[in-house]
């Protein structure tokens, strides 16, 4: 072991800045001695200081091995492996450091926010929670502990401790953004402003609260005062486009579609690469009932982006606007998108039921499962991460497997109609995404499109008792009918479709589709998918 001479000499150094001489002689002393532990950890420092984090992970590795080795050890063992982009690896190694120092607190932390990182909101709560009865009044912890209960969609617990962090640390403006968020969120739009304007006194510069002030704002219906935050907010930041398209957007709102198409056509010129202000463009054109401009835009960013699902998403709303009496064409291109297959049984099930149950619960099961996110188009409903990445639930590969032939089959329709935003599709080279909704009692999604994908569809995989064939249509799907913003949106034609069990829907990704609200208290579970390329 060395001794408290040696250990000074190198602290020395590090101290110093003097890396190489603190390397130097930590690795003369390792040469004799080389599991010695304090060196060890000296070294690792010494590499650490210098940004050789594979090296750090070299000289740690056999010593956070040891059932003993210093906490400190693993801690820094885990940030060289943060800083090498292997998350997994850091936390596996952190887990490691709490068997042998199950109170520390700083390793508690860093499990915390590693879990957060991995979408473990459970697990993440579990080690806030440890580091909060050791330390109560720490900031940080009851940061993170609001994070991970908001994750699992307990937004009254996550704003108590969201609450608890502003008392802890008053200072730090990350706790008061949250529970301004969180309030927004939960419909409390007076009381996210205020707490917004809170901030802003003490933080006025915080961009992003005035940003999202602005946001609130407009859920509100108070544009005026929305259109000065987001002004606020693109002086200090003018090549924001999120929030200049918001902007664009709330002059719509209020009334006045000449300034919103007047700032949309700025943007088009200040972002010619973002196919995301054809839509907005068409669409303010349309209030003013400039179709001719309006369809001038479009073609416009058709002969662009060709495959973009943001620009096709109008083709239909301006076919409705300079046909207002044909409203047989849109329908018969509803009819020609969309398609619906009885899914196709893989080997190994008994029958249909009993593949999805088993899905269902590799649904149920899978750590990425939480509170679908505010700028999701989910109401009151979980969400997974994309549940085809490694590892994959043998279920789940199974499903994959069997969505795909179905893709093929409607790719090759697609084909045969000569559909322009297919052609090329590449189905051996696209990417495909899929992911699980969780609708809870009064669950809905908004009208939305999925603008990166080409092919999108779906699955259901549990069908609530209470989706029948009466009138209110509660729980079927609608495609057609684009978000209430949009000029004339009841003049579409519009086509509903019943969740059936096992029943797979594919259709353009470029086709507008909500969820009318579910009834009575069973979870319907879709499965679904995106085919990018």
């Amino acid at each position: 072991m060395a001794s408290r001479k040696h250990i000074e000499r190198i602290e020395a150094a590090l101290a110093a800045g003097d890396i190489q001489a603190a390397l130097d002689q930590c690795q003369s002393r390792l040469r004799n001695r080389p599991d010695d532990s304090a060196i060890l950890v000296l070294q690792g420092r010494a590499f650490l200081a210098a940004g050789e984090f594979q090296a750090t992970v070299d000289s740690l590795t056999k010593l956070t091995e040891r059932s003993k080795a210093p906490a400190d050890a693993f801690l820094m063992h885990a940030y060289a492996l943060i800083q090498m982009q292997k998350p997994e690896d850091a936390f596996e190694r952190v887990k490691s450091g709490l068997k042998a120092h199950p109170a520390h607190a700083e390793l508690l932390q860093y499990a915390g926010l590693l879990a957060d990182q991995l979408k473990q909101p459970v697990e993440s709560e579990a080690y806030f929670r440890k580091l909060t009865d050791i330390e109560p009044n720490r900031g940080d912890a009851q940061l993170g502990l609001g994070n991970a209960l908001q994750q699992q969609g307990r937004d009254d617990e996550a704003l108590d401790a969201y609450r608890a962090a502003v008392a802890a640390d008053p200072g730090n403006p990350s706790p008061l953004v949250n529970v301004a968020n969180l309030l927004g969120k939960k419909g409390d739009q007076s009381g996210a402003q205020a707490a917004y304007r809170d901030i802003l006194r003490s933080f006025p510069e915080r961009g992003d609260v005035r940003a999202n002030l602005g946001a609130s704002l407009v859920l509100s219906g108070d544009y005026t005062k929305a259109l000065a935050a987001f002004d606020g907010y693109l002086q200090a930041f003018p090549d924001d486009f999120d929030v200049s398209l918001s902007r664009a957007k709330a002059y719509l709102k209020a009334g006045n579609a000449a300034e919103s198409a007047r700032a949309l056509t700025e943007m088009a010129v200040r972002f010619p690469g973002n196919p995301k202000v054809c839509p907005e463009l068409v669409n303010a054109c349309l209030y003013m009932g400039e179709t001719a401009i309006a369809k001038s835009h479009l073609d416009s960013y058709l002969k662009r982006f060709p495959k973009s699902a943001d620009v096709y998403s109008s083709v239909s709303i301006l076919h409705a606007a300079l046909h207002p009496g044909d409203s047989a064409k849109g329908a018969a291109m509803l009819d020609a998108g969309i398609q619906p297959y009885d899914f196709t049984l893989p080997p190994g099930y008994a029958d249909i039921p009993a593949f999805l149950e088993a899905v269902c619960e590799a649904v149920y099961a899978h750590p990425s499962l939480m509170d679908a996110p505010p700028d999701h188009a989910t109401r009151s409903g979980f969400h997974t991460g994309d549940l085809a990445k490694p590892p994959v639930a043998p279920p789940i590969a199974d499903l994959i497997r069997t969505i795909k032939g179905h893709v093929r089959d409607y790719a090759a329709r697609a084909a045969s109609r000569a559909n322009p935003f297919m052609d090329g599709l590449d189905l051996e080279a696209a990417g495909f995404n899929l992911w699980a909704v969780v609708m809870r009692e009064g669950g809905h999604q908004e009208a939305h499109i999925h603008p990166t994908a080409r092919i999108s569809g779906v699955v259901y995989g549990k069908v609530p008792s209470t989706i029948q064939d009466g009138p209110d249509r509660a729980g079927w799907i609608e495609f057609g009918r684009p978000h209430a913003d949009f000029h004339q949106p009841d003049l579409l034609p519009t086509k509903l479709i019943k969740p059936v069990l096992g029943r797979i829907v594919l259709f353009p990704s470029y086709m507008y589709h909500e969820t009318l609200p579910l009834g009575g208290t069973e979870h319907r579970i879709s499965l679904a998918f995106d085919v990018v390329g």
